[in-house]
């Protein structure tokens, strides 16, 4: 069992996500954590302790993204800089949405595969950066 979690832990680049120091290099990490994880396929990982997984990734994303975003003061740069960071900002939104979406459908095909009943109550994902995400369109939409 071991052996075949080990499959898809190791080499998982988070330590890519968690050095990036540009909105491009999250972007970057993300989508290749995200393709690492396609390895779920040749895994007997628990699909529901995959979920919270991905739930812990996008904690990190969330961190990620404050720390880049703490060295600038969004409301005072000018309106050209913040439209460029916001840009890259909501690529990193995009990209988590079209992986994650990617990662689902795997998900419930694997789901059917085992025929996991109890993985219909633990679906639903909370992923922390949502709140970063709506907070930075509020901020657009104001300084607009």
């Amino acid at each position: 069992m071991v052996n075949d979690y080990n499959v898809l832990m190791k080499d998982l680049p988070l330590n890519e996500l968690m050095a990036a120091t540009d909105m491009d290099g999250i972007r970057n990490a993300l989508a290749n954590i995200f393709t690492h994880m396609r390895k779920l396929r040749n895994t007997k990982y628990p699909t529901g302790r995959a979920l919270r997984f991905v739930e812990a990734i996008s904690k990190d994303v969330f961190t990620q993204m404050l720390k880049v975003l703490g060295t600038r003061r969004l409301m005072n740069i000018p309106m050209a800089d913040f439209d460029n960071l916001m840009t890259q900002c909501f690529a990193v939104f995009s990209t988590w949405n079209d992986e994650y979406d990617k990662l689902a459908t795997l998900m419930r095909e694997l789901s059917k595969k085992k025929r996991d009943e109890q993985l219909k109550l633990t679906w639903r994902l909370n992923p922390r950066h949502k709140k970063l995400e709506n907070r930075l369109d509020q901020m657009r939409v104001f300084r607009r």
